[in-house]
């Protein structure tokens, strides 16, 4: 199942214009994989076995602002605040930010369609408990 990343209109054009938009971008819920994209600034291919929790969280932690942002292992990929998401993960994962490899142990997403999501991604396949 594919999911949009939701965009705030004032951010939307601009990343339109530098190709991380909502038509290069966007979470795909795979039998064994998640893969996320937010154009050429973002890719991971998360296996569903190390999902541990998957979230609705009221807002994206405020030190980020909208793109990709993060570090030591806690990572935003979003173009708004609402349908915010966080994804745990354990053992962590491996992402491309710029093309440079990074840690992911917590993944923060803002979706178009959040509560779809998390059913998808804590459906079949994945062999992790959610709370």
């Amino acid at each position: 199942m594919k999911f949009a990343i939701s965009y705030h209109p004032a951010f939307k054009g601009l990343a339109t214009i530098t190709g991380t938009g909502p038509g290069r971008s966007g979470v795909e819920v795979e039998a064994g994989r998640i893969e996320v994209r937010m154009g050429w600034a973002f890719r991971a291919s998360i296996p569903r076995s190390s999902v541990r929790k998957v979230e609705r969280v009221a807002r994206i932690p405020p030190l980020f602002g909208f793109g990709v942002h993060g570090w030591n292992g806690t990572w935003a990929v979003n173009g708004a605040q609402r349908g915010a998401v966080k994804m745990t993960l354990e053992p962590a994962a491996t992402g491309r930010v710029l093309f440079v490899p990074v840690t992911l142990r917590q993944l923060y997403l803002s979706l178009e369609e959040p509560e779809a999501f998390i059913v998808a991604a804590s459906g079949p396949g994945s062999s992790s408990s959610f709370e």
